[in-house]
């Protein structure tokens, strides 16, 4: 994930637990609680997931005379 968009991420994931904390301040209740709880999730799993999609893929092939090799590492279309 790109850092600039992970650091708006973390800043509207702040700004949402501060508007659900003082809502479960002003009127607690199962809605504003949930609303709280999955704010503070969103942003820890913000940190958590600090590795991104980085992949680390050992690939090998072998094939026989007259063969083509085609070797990706993720999905792939081929046109004769």
């Amino acid at each position: 994930m790109n850092s600039t968009i992970k650091t708006l991420l973390i800043i509207l994931c702040i700004i949402a637990i501060i508007i659900c904390g003082v809502w479960f301040y002003k009127s607690p209740g199962f809605d504003s609680g949930t609303a709280l709880i999955t704010a503070i999730i969103a942003l820890v799993s913000l940190f958590l997931n600090s590795g991104g999609n980085k992949r680390n893929i050992k690939m090998s092939q072998s094939g026989g005379k007259n063969s083509k090799f085609f070797q990706s590492g993720g999905d792939m279309t081929i046109n004769n």
